[in-house]
């Protein structure tokens, strides 16, 4: 994990290598409190964030800002006490879904033990301006990306956005399962029009410049490409995602996320609105990653 200071007080903190339950987080310093961007997936990871904190600013950590509702960036919020939480509406449908534990029997490395949700101490529709300092923070809602309830955090005088898991940087493989594809692909198409200099990502390197945006992007209109050869020739979803030909992504970190993708992008395609069978899902894509790490 690495604290990278970007511009002017505001830093990045990596969490190397961005794959599963590893993502990123962002800390805006300011003179009387902190800002920060998402919390992290377990205890140790945030008491080792917390201290890195420390070492730059002695004024507390006041607002957290979680990006969207996965635990890897709001399970540790209460480790940030006294900070007053802020989320998109929509945050509130996933803390009581009992699905992401279930990837703690996938991942024993990592201790989910003292992982656990909080409920938001505010919530927004569409977004909300925060100061810090006289900087301006803009936190606003892309609606159906990665999940129903994203927010970016944009720094206009930086040129800087924290765009949470919406951004997947090569070549950590994009994931939109418990989203949309196609309004992913419209998110980042969004941040790409804000023209900043930098991007902070959910997880994997900062992107200086929209290299890592148009390479989310191509990702993601391969797996639309290949949904549409998948509804007019299987009606096994996952077996036939099993067999794409990746290509370049079969090198990227967790290409197993192809079937999470594909199940999206075909539930897209036929217009299904009905919620994804995660527990399937996941189930398969861990299967596929054992395989695949073995071969």
């Amino acid at each position: 994990m690495e604290m990278i200071n970007i511009d002017d007080n505001i830093y990045a903190y990596i969490n190397e290598p961005g794959t599963w339950f590893r993502g990123n987080s962002g800390f805006i310093k300011g003179n009387k409190m902190n800002i920060v961007i998402d919390s992290l997936a377990t205890e140790d990871m945030a008491k080792n964030y917390i201290n890195e904190i420390s070492r730059i600013s002695n004024v507390p950590v006041r607002i957290i800002v979680n990006t969207h509702a996965h635990g890897d960036h709001a399970w540790t919020n209460y480790m940030f006490e006294n900070a007053i939480n802020i989320a998109q509406s929509n945050y509130l449908e996933s803390i009581n879904d009992p699905t992401e534990k279930l990837y703690s029997k996938y991942f024993p490395d990592f201790d989910f033990s003292r992982s656990r949700y909080s409920v938001p101490d505010i919530t927004v529709s569409h977004g909300i301006s925060l100061y810090i300092d006289e900087k301006e923070i803009k936190v606003m809602h892309l609606p159906n990306a990665h999940t129903s309830g994203d927010l970016i955090a944009y720094i206009p005088d930086n040129k800087i956005v924290f765009t949470g898991d919406i951004l997947f940087s090569k070549p950590c493989t994009p994931f939109a399962m418990t989203g949309s594809i196609r309004g992913s692909i419209m998110a980042l198409e969004f941040l790409k029009s804000l023209r900043a200099r930098v991007y902070v990502p959910g997880h994997g390197p900062v992107s200086y410049g929209t290299e890592k945006i148009d390479a989310a992007l191509k990702y993601f209109k391969f797996v639309q490409s290949e949904a549409s050869k998948i509804l007019n020739s299987s009606d096994d979803v996952i077996a036939a995602a099993r067999s794409i030909d990746l290509g370049e992504y079969k090198s990227w970190l967790n290409p197993e996320r192809i079937i999470g993708n594909i199940s999206r992008a075909c539930m897209e395609l036929n217009n299904n609105e009905t919620m994804i069978n995660e527990d399937k899902i996941i189930s398969a894509m861990m299967d596929y990653k054992e395989l695949l790490e073995r071969s």
